[in-house]
């Protein structure tokens, strides 16, 4: 193998296309793997909110939809999909928790066909985000390097395990990558590529707010102190896609600016929520490193950062500067969930994919250089791979809360009072009289006895927050389980079981 003075490599496209489509099925298969967890009920926290938004579009006929904590294009192309199966699945369009005797974060199971749907969709876009990212790392260093970073991607356990949501973080990652792929190949002259390299990154805004970070990777690369003149006309393209992508997917952010800017508010509110030991820029840092990336891949993008600096090209400043904009933001919020590391990963995976082809090609026999690369790649990957086949395999077993509710269809009759917390069995009011509360803590026991209650189901994921950050409730709540649980238990449910 032939080594560029720059360290990257000659580039055998035949070849890496082959690598990039057995690393795309790869990526496919861990993706596709348990992505009808939960059937036929919604687990994640979080899906309901684009679930619900879209049902509500659908069955209103309004495309506003008059909640902006989220952008609107995954409602959209959820709403999309709705439509489309609505014919076959005869699923009714109410999002009335009271009407439908549900929590609010729950969903009918027979609208379970839309969130197969979404999901496979996310799941979808998560390999063609692992494609862009190869595409993405020709552009900038080799073919190689590409492939590399691709592999990472492809197989690091947080990227894997939102694919299995419908939720708009792999989305908006995918959408990231694409900018970065339409910046790096954006010619100087050819303003059409700088208004897609724009427009992607608007689609990224219009996915999840805090992805409009990446819009500093085609402004940095368009950016020519020599050539004011033609840097200002690329930046004004830049823009353009910007605002453009961003309001066609997202319309009513001003046609209804002021519900939009409250939305906007809420989810800042909702970063400053709560408060967690430590610092969370160390906590994200560590994260990555030993869990996410794991401490040789880690190390591998250290190296390509330092490659990077000391060539100190436009698009190298531009991939450097972004990420570290974004970290130097969330790193500030005392919310610290760990979908916020998933931006970060297109960019690690870039300069792990360098470190390891500058290293291997300015190190190394050109004869054995490719065999050595691909050995090392596959050895770094090999952790997150483990980590993320692990995570499938888990998801893959019965829900807690699938066990619990088939323990109460087999023992309790018809007509039971039930009250349940959140992250607890749906039960069907058809069934059971099911009373909802967000937390068991919520009412005092006077009131349990006063609704003649027959059981109630705790959650791990409620009471837990009550005796650990960010300890929701405070002393009357963490008194309050703590009684509770001196009561016998009929039964229990942990994971594995």
């Amino acid at each position: 193998m032939e080594s560029r003075r720059d360290g990257s490599t000659p580039e055998a496209p035949y070849t890496a296309w082959l690598l990039i489509g057995i690393v795309g099925l790869l990526a496919l298969a861990l993706r596709l793997w348990g992505i009808a967890w939960g059937a036929p009920f919604i687990y994640h926290a979080d899906e309901h909110y684009v679930l619900h938004r879209a049902l509500d579009v659908v069955r209103e006929h309004d495309l506003n939809p008059h909640w902006f904590q989220y952008p609107t294009l995954l409602i959209y192309v959820q709403a999309l999909l709705i439509l489309i199966l609505q014919p076959f699945v005869y699923a009714p369009l109410t999002t009335n928790a009271a009407l439908n005797g549900i929590g609010p974060w729950d969903a009918l199971p027979e609208q379970w066909p839309f969130v197969l749907a979404g999901r496979l969709l996310v799941a979808l876009a998560g390999v063609v985000g692992v494609v862009l990212l190869a595409q993405a790392g020709r552009r900038w260093h080799s073919a190689a390097a590409g492939v590399s970073a691709a592999l990472l991607l492809a197989v690091l356990p947080l990227y894997v395990d939102s694919a299995h949501y419908l939720t708009t973080d792999v989305p908006a990652v995918v959408l990231i990558a694409a900018t970065v792929w339409a910046s790096l190949r954006a010619e100087p002259e050819r303003m059409r590529a700088w208004v897609i390299a724009g427009a992607c990154a608007g689609l990224a805004a219009g996915t999840k707010y805090t992805a409009g970070f990446v819009v500093l990777v085609p402004l940095v690369i368009a950016s020519d102190l020599r050539q004011p003149s033609a840097s200002l006309r690329r930046l004004m393209y830049v823009g353009a896609g910007v605002i453009a992508a961003f309001l066609i997917v997202c319309p009513y952010s001003l046609l209804d600016l002021e519900n939009f800017l409250r939305g906007l508010d809420e989810q800042r509110q909702n970063y400053h929520a709560g408060s967690t030991p430590d610092h969370s820029w160390y906590w994200y840092l560590t994260y990555l490193w030993q869990y996410e990336l794991h401490p040789g891949a880690a190390a591998a993008a250290l190296v390509g950062v330092g490659f990077a600096l000391h060539r100190r090209r436009r698009t190298d400043v531009a991939l450097l500067f972004a990420p570290l904009c974004y970290f130097a933001v969330v790193a500030t919020f005392p919310s610290r969930p760990e979908r916020n590391v998933l931006p970060l990963l297109p960019f690690a995976c870039l300069f792990a994919g360098r470190g390891i082809v500058e290293i291997g090609t300015r190190v190394l026999p050109a004869r054995i250089a490719s065999a050595v690369i691909a050995v090392v790649v596959l050895g770094l990957a090999w952790l997150p791979l483990g980590e993320a086949m692990r995570m499938n395999r888990e998801r893959a077993r019965p829900d807690t809360r699938t066990l619990a509710w088939q323990w109460v269809q087999t023992n309790l009759p018809a007509g039971t009072c039930v009250v349940r917390e959140e992250y607890t069995p749906q039960l069907s009011a058809a069934d059971y009289r099911v009373v909802y509360i967000w937390s068991l803590a919520q009412r005092p026991y006077s009131w349990y006895l006063g609704q003649g209650c027959d059981h109630v189901i705790a959650s791990s994921h409620i009471y837990n927050r009550v005796y650990n950050p960010p300890f929701i409730g405070g002393a009357t709540a963490a008194e309050f389980y703590r009684v509770l649980f001196t009561v016998p238990v009929v039964a229990e449910f942990t994971p594995g079981t």
